[in-house]
């Protein structure tokens, strides 16, 4: 769920400030997806920015910002958390080129370790 977060934080950073239509989507996401009290939701924003505090994209880190938690996100959470990264970048109108960089590159990682594999493996 914090690693989601960070996710759907850094998505509606990639166009710089988080507006106040962000910040309440995400509080709103927060509490009816992970199932959150408004404290706790407000609290999960809160250590998610701080972590974010110094980048604007994160990209190029994804794959040591996934690195510890990919394989537990099943199925079901990796096209959540798509699906509520692509719902933020749409918030403003369209979603810019780094968004949909970050939201692809996810998506290819997370749904990489859940691909089937073959016979031998």
């Amino acid at each position: 769920m914090d690693v989601a977060a960070l996710l759907m934080l850094a998505t509606a950073r990639c166009e710089g400030e988080v507006s106040a239509e962000q910040k309440a989507f995400l509080l709103k996401c927060f509490e009816n997806e992970f199932h959150l009290p408004e404290n706790e939701a407000s609290a999960l924003l809160l250590s998610t920015a701080h972590l974010l505090r110094h980048e604007t994209d994160i990209t190029d880190q994804l794959d040591k910002v996934l690195e510890a938690s990919k394989q537990r996100f099943t199925s079901e959470q990796i096209e959540s958390t798509v699906e509520l990264m692509e719902k933020i970048s749409w918030l403003d109108g369209a979603s810019n080129v780094y968004q949909a960089e970050l939201i692809t590159k996810t998506r290819n990682i997370l749904q990489a370790i859940h691909q089937p594999r073959g016979k031998w493996g």
